[in-house]
């Protein structure tokens, strides 16, 4: 919050908080952790005008994109803002190689271990795929899967 509080935002009607992007610099990029609107002011662009917001703010402190992950439902929400979906996978009990394996659809994005102990694949995927997401999580009892969005601002 100290190092970028340009990057916490509120959207207000008169005395109350009706809506929340909460933003921060890890690794040298913007990671949006939640962008929320009450529910009584769903759908009159509150959440809209939020995300552009955070990304002027970005745009302006010189950084070329935002990622964030997105809650199941929200994910149309991020792409009519132009964010392009991928499918993360983590495990602590399974392999890169074998959650790889069970992937014949998709082209792998990336690899990586997390914090030492958490083996991440990700997928590029057109759309969202819930069904793909499920059998991941049935064939590797213990992994999660979440769609996760980027958008690289124009310069």
């Amino acid at each position: 919050m100290h190092e970028r509080p340009e990057l916490l935002l509120c959207a207000r009607d008169g005395g109350v908080i009706c809506g929340t992007v909460l933003a921060w610099i890890d690794n040298g990029a913007v990671t949006v952790a939640t962008c929320c609107v009450d529910a009584a002011y769903r759908g009159k662009g509150i959440g809209k005008a939020l995300m552009l917001e955070v990304e002027k703010r970005a745009k302006a402190l010189g950084y070329h994109g935002i990622a964030l992950g997105a809650a199941e439902g929200a994910e149309g929400f991020y792409e009519k803002l132009g964010y392009q979906g991928s499918l993360l996978i983590q495990s602590e009990k399974h392999s890169i190689d074998e959650l790889k394996s069970f992937n014949t659809k998709y082209e792998v994005i990336y690899t990586n271990i997390y914090d030492g102990t958490v083996n991440q694949v990700c997928l590029r995927l057109p759309s969202i795929d819930r069904e793909f997401q499920r059998k991941y999580e049935e064939a590797f009892p213990g992994c999660s899967t979440q769609m996760v969005f980027g958008k690289t601002f124009q310069q």
